[in-house]
């Protein structure tokens, strides 16, 4: 699936990657970042997310009816409009904004989380660290109004990397906790086996869901990931 793009302006870094240029002609391949299968998924988010779209600018056009700003809705009032029907009208374009935002932000998190475990394989973390370590830094991926993502350090603080304002990118993220995690990196301090150090060894590591990982202390998760522990949805 290609997407032809009249500016790439603000198009994130990693999607930059995979524009091309044709026949004068700016376009973005999708078939290159993901499946088949993902793109009819995403496909289908992205409607949803229009139509979304599409009912709240009904909404906000609801709105300016009564008046572009604060003078003119209490004029509205004084000439016997329902303050009920405002406060109402209000409400209802309020819970649309934050369901948009919200969905928007799931959607966003769920595609950084598939390009983080693409970019913690690229650092040479094992398949039974990428769930591991992709749910550890879920923190540390902050998503913006606008859809766009930011890295944070640890600290909460932005992480500095080699994004094109300065900060840091999904690739930096991973090679920091590829490095920071060698017992879930291939051959670190494994010996060669390309494993964590207690797998096949004489305790089984343990398995966990995610909700259970997240639900432990920082301390807890540190020692979880010491121990070679697996994640499963």
């Amino acid at each position: 699936m290609e997407i032809e793009l009249s500016d790439v302006t603000g198009l994130p870094d990693h999607l930059k990657a995979v524009v091309q240029t044709v026949d004068g002609k700016t376009k973005l391949n999708l078939a290159t970042l993901v499946p088949a299968s993902e793109v009819e998924t995403w496909k289908g988010k992205v409607q949803t997310i229009t139509a979304e779209s599409i009912e709240r600018r009904k909404a906000l056009d609801m709105w300016k009816a009564l008046g572009a700003d604060p003078a003119e809705v209490q004029a509205k009032l004084a000439k016997g409009a329902d303050p009920a029907i405002i406060d109402q009208m209000r409400a209802q374009m309020a819970e649309k904004e934050t369901g948009f935002k919200a969905q928007l932000s799931k959607i966003v998190g769920e595609r950084a989380a598939s390009d983080l475990k693409a970019e913690l394989a690229k650092a040479g973390v094992v398949p039974e660290g990428l769930e591991l370590l992709a749910a550890v830094a879920s923190r540390q991926i902050a998503i913006e109004d606008d859809g766009g993502i930011r890295i944070l350090a640890a600290d909460g603080k932005p992480m500095i990397g080699s994004g094109s304002n300065g900060g840091a990118t999904l690739a930096d993220l991973a090679t920091a906790l590829a490095a920071a995690n060698p017992r879930l990196v291939a051959d670190g301090g494994t010996g060669g086996t390309g494993r964590p150090a207690n797998a096949g060894g004489g305790r089984s590591a343990r398995v966990m869901t995610t909700a259970e990982f997240n639900n432990l202390s920082a301390k807890d998760r540190a020692k979880a990931m010491a121990d070679g522990t697996t994640l499963k949805d």
